[in-house]
């Protein structure tokens, strides 16, 4: 049997956002925050399409691709750790580990985990008012642990509804989050308790990082997840057009894996 093609989440998000003007009516240019951006992969396809990225990624190994990804004024690298706002202030060890570069965290939750350097810790509200930034279209956050505590910094009581991001999309795992007493599901309420569109896409349980994962399924949320050591990302979108749209997507790729099957 033909393996089950795994969901692209970042293309995913890419393609939801293809037909979104680089800039709103009002002359605004749209805006992405990459968090975790790791080699610039994600963000990429919103530089290129003439948005304005501000992308965060404390490790110093992934900096010199990163920064390569594109040399617009519009594309910003900042080399600085994100959390809540009990966290920041504080200059913390940041670990990697020989068994990917997709693990490198704040969070030692590996064995394998050594500790690299020391990054600064801020919150995304400051690195917003710094840069000047007063809204924020699309939200990515790969933290490898830390994603909660990332939204947790960001500054959702400056806006009405209409003024969040139209899409935030986070990482989930158990495996991680609860050596910071943090669940799937306190991530996954916290953005539907912001009046999100909640999706799941959800991972079977990893064998070995460094190696291609297998993909489950995308359902709404709230729901439970199919096997209690999955992970994957929530992707929450704001409107009912993007709630459809992405829905559409999320039909094509099924149709795709019907076929594969």
């Amino acid at each position: 049997m033909t393996p089950t093609p795994n969901l692209n989440e970042d293309r995913l998000l890419a393609d939801l956002f293809s037909t979104t003007p680089a800039r709103t009516t009002t002359g605004r240019q749209r805006t992405m925050i990459d968090v975790g951006a790791f080699f610039g992969g994600t963000c990429k396809p919103f530089v290129t399409s003439g948005w304005r990225v501000l992308a965060i990624e404390p490790d110093p190994v992934k900096h010199e691709k990163l920064r390569a990804v594109s040399t617009s004024p519009d594309f910003t690298v900042l080399t600085c750790a994100v959390a809540d706002p009990a966290s920041a202030g504080q200059t913390l060890n940041f670990y990697t580990s020989p068994e990917s570069p997709g693990i490198s965290s704040l969070l030692p939750f590996r064995d394998t985990h050594n500790v690299a350097t020391r990054v600064p810790v801020r919150t995304l509200a400051d690195v917003m008012d710094e840069h000047r930034i007063t809204q924020v279209d699309y939200l990515k956050v790969d933290a490898e642990g830390y994603d909660l505590k990332v939204l947790e910094g960001f500054p959702w009581h400056r806006f009405t509804h209409d003024q969040l991001p139209l899409a935030v999309m986070a990482e989930f795992e158990d495996a991680k989050t609860n050596k910071l007493n943090t669940t799937t599901h306190d991530l996954g309420c916290f953005l539907v308790q912001l009046g999100y569109h909640v999706f799941i896409s959800e991972w079977k349980p990893i064998v070995r990082y460094g190696i291609t994962h297998t993909w489950s399924r995308i359902t709404d949320y709230p729901c439970e997840l199919e096997n209690k050591n999955g992970w994957g990302n929530f992707i929450a979108v704001r409107t009912p057009e993007l709630t459809h749209r992405l829905r559409e997507l999320i039909a094509r790729h099924e149709a795709t894996t019907a076929v594969a099957a």
